[in-house]
């Protein structure tokens, strides 16, 4: 409960001091309190899952009003640069 209070002043003090009114994101791929942005994070490793997962993210939308959806983190990419 005491999360939810911090969170909820803290996007309402932020809102009140941001002249420019910038999208507020609240807690990254958690719970969403009081968001402009709409975010999860899973972390597959399976490429067929995850295709999957993003053709349905449903399990990540409860609460969700028409914000913008972003996958904030994901795992199983990797870069081969070659190295030693």
């Amino acid at each position: 409960r005491r999360h939810h209070d911090f969170v909820r002043r803290t996007v309402r003090l932020v809102r009140k001091l941001d002249p420019e009114k910038r999208p507020i994101h609240d807690s990254s791929g958690w719970i969403h309190l009081y968001t402009d942005l709409w975010s999860f994070h899973d972390y597959e490793q399976k490429v067929d899952r995850w295709s999957r997962i993003l053709d349905n993210p449903e399990k990540y939308l409860d609460g969700r009003k028409n914000q913008p959806l972003l996958v904030a983190e994901y795992g199983g990419v990797g870069f081969d640069a070659g190295g030693p």
